[in-house]
C-alpha cells in the first residue's frame, strides 16, 4: 500500500507537498539492491534506462542506511577478500559487477560519495590491504587524494593503502572488458604505496629546484602527518621528506609539531547491569502501536530510560490510533 508511512521512510516512495500524490522513487530504473555488512536490505541504488537525471540515484538517509557508513558489494565481497587478502575500492555499481562477471569478486564501491574514515576502518576489520582503483582523469586523482586524506586517521599499525590509476578514458569495467582480468590484475599489482602516492602529489604542485618550492612541500605536508596514527609509516614519510626538502629529520619534526603518537591507554568502565528499558523503546520506536500495551505503573520511578518510555507511550496514547511514531515526536517536541 502507497498509504504505508513506512515507504516514505524508507525513501521508496516520494510524497508530492502540493497535491499529496506518491510516486515511486527509482521509477524506470535498474535496481541495485544494497546490503550491509550482515547481509540485511537497508537501501537500494537505481540507474536510468534512458537519458534522464541524475543518472545514478541512490537511497535517502534513513534510520537503517547512511552512504557514509556503507559500501556496495561488502557482504558479496567478504570471502573474495579474504582470500585475495585485500579490498578492492571503485567508484560504482557497474564497476563492481563488471569485475565479478571477470572473476574479481574482491571489489566494493562507495555510494555516490568521497570514501570516509568510516568506510575505511570497516574495510580494515575483514582485511589487512585496501587498494583504491579509480580513473586517469583529474576527477579521478581528485577522488583519490580525497580517499588519502580520510584514510590518515583511520590506518592503524600493521595495514596498508595502494592506489591504482587506470589509463584515460578507462574505468575498471571498461578495462577489464577489453584487457582481460589477467591484465588487471597485473595493474592492481603494481598499486602506488600510500606514502609514496602523498609525496608525489605533494610535490607536483611545488617547485623543488628552489628553497621556497622545497619550503611549501614541507609546509603542505604537515597538516597530514599530524593526522597520521601510525608511529612507523609517519617515521618513513618524514624521512623521505627530509631526503626530498634539504631539511634534516629533526627540522622536518619540528617545523610539522609533530609529537609521539601516545595511545591511550582504554578507561575501565564499572559494570553496569544490562537495561531492559532500552530494547523495550528501540521496540516501541519500530512498533508504535505496542504503546498502549505498556504498563507505565510498573516502570521505575528513577530511571531516565523510564521516563523516556512513559513520556514515548503518552505522546502516541494521547495521538490515537494510527499513530506514526516520528512525526507525532516532532510535533510533541515543537
Amino acid at each position: 500500500s502507497y498509504d504505508d508511512p513506512q515507504l516514505q521512510e524508507a525513501g521508496l516512495i516520494i510524497v508530492n507537498e502540493d497535491d499529496d500524490k506518491r510516486y515511486d522513487r527509482f521509477r524506470d530504473r535498474i535496481m541495485f539492491p544494497i546490503r550491509n555488512v550482515k547481509g540485511a536490505y537497508i537501501g537500494f541504488g537505481g540507474r536510468v534506462l534512458g537519458d534522464e537525471k541524475p543518472k545514478y540515484l541512490n537511497s535517502p538517509e534513513t534510520p537503517v542506511f547512511s552512504k557514509g557508513h556503507e559500501l556496495y558489494g561488502l557482504f558479496e565481497a567478504r570471502t573474495a577478500m579474504r582470500q585475495h587478502g585485500f579490498a578492492l575500492v571503485t567508484e560504482g555499481y557497474m564497476d563492481v559487477v563488471a569485475l565479478a562477471q571477470h572473476g574479481v569478486g574482491n571489489a566494493v564501491a562507495t555510494l555516490g560519495t568521497a570514501t570516509t574514515a568510516t568506510h575505511v576502518q570497516k574495510l580494515l576489520r575483514q582485511v589487512d590491504r585496501i587498494v583504491y582503483c579509480f580513473d586517469g582523469d583529474n576527477a579521478g586523482r581528485k577522488a583519490a587524494w580525497r580517499a588519502l586524506e580520510n584514510s590518515l586517521e583511520a590506518l592503524p599499525e600493521q595495514k596498508s593503502i595502494g592506489f591504482v590509476f587506470l589509463p584515460e578514458s578507462e574505468d575498471p569495467d571498461s578495462f577489464v572488458r577489453g584487457q582481460g582480468r589477467e591484465a588487471f590484475e597485473r595493474l592492481i599489482a603494481q598499486a602506488t604505496p600510500l606514502s609514496e602516492f602523498l609525496l608525489r602529489e605533494l610535490a607536483s604542485h611545488c617547485d623543488m629546484t628552489s628553497a621556497e618550492g622545497r619550503a611549501r612541500l614541507v609546509s603542505e605536508a604537515k597538516p597530514l602527518l599530524g593526522r597520521l596514527q601510525t608511529p612507523l609509516l609517519r617515521l618513513q614519510l618524514v624521512k623521505r621528506l627530509a631526503e626530498a626538502s634539504g631539511f634534516l629529520q629533526q627540522e622536518v619534526e619540528r617545523l610539522c609539531d609533530l609529537r609521539p603518537v601516545v595511545r591511550p591507554a582504554p578507561a575501565k568502565a564499572p559494570r553496569r547491569a544490562p537495561s531492559l528499558l532500552r530494547p523495550l523503546l528501540r521496540m516501541l520506536l519500530h512498533k508504535p502501536e505496542l504503546a498502549a500495551k505498556v504498563s507505565l505503573d510498573t516502570l521505575p520511578a528513577n530511571s531516565a530510560e523510564a521516563r523516556a518510555v512513559r513520556s514515548y507511550c503518552e505522546a502516541i496514547r494521547a495521538a490515537g490510533e494510527p499513530a506514526p511514531a516520528y512525526p507525532v515526536l516532532l510535533e510533541r517536541s515543537e
